[in-house]
């Protein structure tokens, strides 16, 4: 794969010959500028046909990892040799936007740093779609080669955004994932390169061979990958077509979309890719195979998806008097489903069947009564983990006394996914295969909306329909009612009922794995609620599993006492909505019981984002 011989196999995988055939017919806009290091901006070209379809493919520009710029006007002509680009008319005759992405070449740059690149060009795309035109859920990546290797990386390898990820890098909270991807004779699995010493052909390779692992995709593929339609010439000595075919195994293994179009007798680039006019009849014949499978893979990953059903309307029980529960546990049968209403009735003790009868955890929602009372929120100085993740992720947890001072009932659980769907009618979750998990991928607007402080949930959201069907008044807990029922009357960084003396060390794993799920031991994924150790007031998963939703905008705190703490007024917040709790792949700094984490959103009060490892629980005041 020699530099600029694999740049043009990758950067022909479109060259079709349809009606799409002046520049006047599709709107360029070069060199935008998607990030910067050292100084140097990284840019992308963007090409849109009049009739844009609302999905884009990211063409990832790279021949052996090294990435050329050539005038993207270019792409409309069919004559490849005089124009140094590729036609790829067919994909603007349907309707798709192209990103013609660059990343920092193997000269100066190693693969890690490419690939990292790439991932944030995607990111780039999904934050300014509005701006292009795109849903940034329909994008797609192509590439071959180098560029295929890239391609596949994010299908199997990208993630969904984190709030408020450290150094508050901005592009880290959304996230690098595309639907599908189409890669020609990429290379899947670099390990054995290190051992065979082919590495030596690639400058971009010049890092630890311990981390070639790190940069397999073959390595990576999950029932979470991208669909893929995988190219590969038989006779390939570059990169034999078995890097293909074991990736089309794991494909088949996790049950995800995967297709390989197997072109006999080609070598490496298999004349199937490249857009001369003048091929021999043989050679357009894998072309236009190359390109209709393309095309037709798009159209078929890429398509609009539905629009979500409307909720389903709802019937209220009767007017009942508020805050009028004051058993230890209260009970919202949701059975109903969407169309309620759901009656709340109260329990004197945990239900003895709580772990074992599956309805607790996806039929009905359970609270527990919590007392009121006066506690140290915040850290000591001296907590292990505290200096790691205040530092780092620029959170402030300065200890101080919040009095409570009233009962109110919160969530045994987080609230799962077969809740969420019994009430709003649809499972938004990434992890959506056990409705026990905790529901996620939502975001503070779909939970509860509205404003806060001093505002009602918005009807509609899910708090608003659980309202609107119990006739009650939930919604989500305030910071400071979180932290209290986390806690538990313990003093330490977790809520370990056996280690709950003396304030300070105690933020062991040993700890953590007991009581939650997070980086060491979820294995990047939420797990079915109720499966870890409860705290002293029988409340499960408020360390890890999945973030959870606040009603306050974060601001430091003050060191002052505090009573029934609200949170800032918007215009006195330095972030957005707080998270609480930790997730599934936050370190176990991040996962103790006052560590605290936001959310960014828009300065408007917007609070839209959605990531797959933030949930809520919900909160109901008691009676007297």
């Amino acid at each position: 794969m020699k530099p600029m011989l694999s740049f043009a196999l990758l950067c022909a995988s479109a060259c079709l010959t349809p009606a799409v055939r002046a520049a006047e017919d599709v709107a360029i806009t070069p060199d935008v500028v998607y990030d910067h290091k050292f100084g140097l901006a990284m840019t992308l070209d963007v090409l849109k046909p009049k009739s844009a379809n609302g999905a884009g493919i990211v063409f990832l520009v790279s021949g052996a990892w090294h990435s050329t710029w050539f005038p993207p006007e270019s792409a409309l002509s069919p004559t490849y040799p005089y124009s140094g680009w590729f036609d790829c008319r067919a994909l603007f005759e349907k309707g798709f936007t192209v990103f013609i992405v660059r990343h920092g070449s193997g000269e100066k740059f190693l693969l890690p740093e490419i690939v990292e690149d790439v991932r944030r060009s995607v990111r780039f795309i999904r934050i300014n779609a509005n701006r292009f035109g795109v849903d940034p859920e329909r994008l797609g990546a192509l590439g071959a080669s180098a560029g295929g290797h890239l391609a596949m990386m994010l299908a199997t390898t990208a993630d969904e955004g984190v709030p408020n990820p450290r150094n508050w890098d901005y592009y880290l909270r959304f996230s690098d994932r595309v639907a599908a991807a189409v890669a020609y004779f990429p290379p899947t699995d670099i390990r054995s390169w290190f051992q065979t010493g082919k590495w030596k052909e690639y400058e971009a390779f010049r890092f630890d061979p311990a981390q070639a692992g790190l940069f397999s995709p073959l390595l990576f593929v999950s029932a979470h990958s991208a669909p893929a339609l995988l190219l590969h010439g038989d006779k390939d000595t570059g990169v034999p077509i078995e890097h293909s075919e074991k990736m089309l195994a794991e494909y088949q293994k996790h049950n995800v979309p995967c297709e390989l179009l197997t072109i006999k007798g080609a070598g490496h680039g298999f004349n199937g890719f490249l857009c001369y006019v003048d091929q021999p009849e043989d050679q357009l014949q894998n072309s236009k195979r190359a390109r209709e499978a393309t095309v037709a893979w798009f159209e078929k990953q890429l398509a609009p998806r539905p629009k979500p059903a409307a909720p389903v309307p709802l019937n209220a029980p009767a007017a009942a008097p508020k805050g009028n529960v004051t058993s230890d546990y209260a009970v919202v049968d949701l059975s109903a489903g969407p169309a309620g209403p759901w009656p709340v009735s109260e329990l004197p003790a945990a239900p003895p069947d709580l772990l074992n009868n599956d309805d607790w955890r996806t039929r009905k929602l359970l609270l527990r009564k919590i007392p009121a009372g006066t506690f140290k929120m915040g850290s000591p100085d001296n907590e292990a983990g505290r200096k790691e993740f205040t530092t780092g992720y620029h959170m402030d947890e300065t200890c101080h006394t919040v009095t409570l001072t009233k009962p109110f009932y919160i969530g045994v659980f987080p609230v799962t996914q077969g809740q969420w769907a019994l009430v709003m009618g649809s499972n938004p979750s990434w992890f959506k295969d056990n409705p026990k998990r905790p529901v996620e991928s939502v975001s503070w607007n779909d939970i509860r909306g509205g404003t806060w402080p001093n505002g009602s949930p918005a009807a509609g959201t899910f708090i608003g329909r659980l309202n609107l069907g119990t006739s009650q008044s939930f919604d989500l807990p305030t910071e400071a009612r979180w932290e209290y029922s986390c806690r538990a009357g313990t003093v330490r960084a977790f809520n370990d009922q056996t280690k709950n003396g003396g304030e300070g060390a105690d933020c062991s794993e040993a700890s953590l794995d007991a009581l939650g799920w997070y980086e060491s031991n979820a294995e990047r994924s939420a797990h079915d609620v109720g499966g870890k150790q409860a705290n002293a007031w029988g409340l499960y998963d408020m360390h890890g599993n999945v973030s959870q939703w606040c009603l306050d905008w974060y601001a430091p705190c003050s060191a002052d006492d505090a009573s029934d703490p609200t949170g800032p007024e918007l215009a006195k917040r330095s972030g957005g909505r707080v998270l609480r709790g930790g997730y599934w792949s936050l370190p176990k700094a991040g996962c103790r019981s006052a560590a605290r984490d936001c959310d960014t959103a828009p300065i408007d009060g917007a609070d839209t984002h959605r990531y797959n490892v933030c949930g809520f629980r919900v909160v109901l005041n008691a009676g007297q």
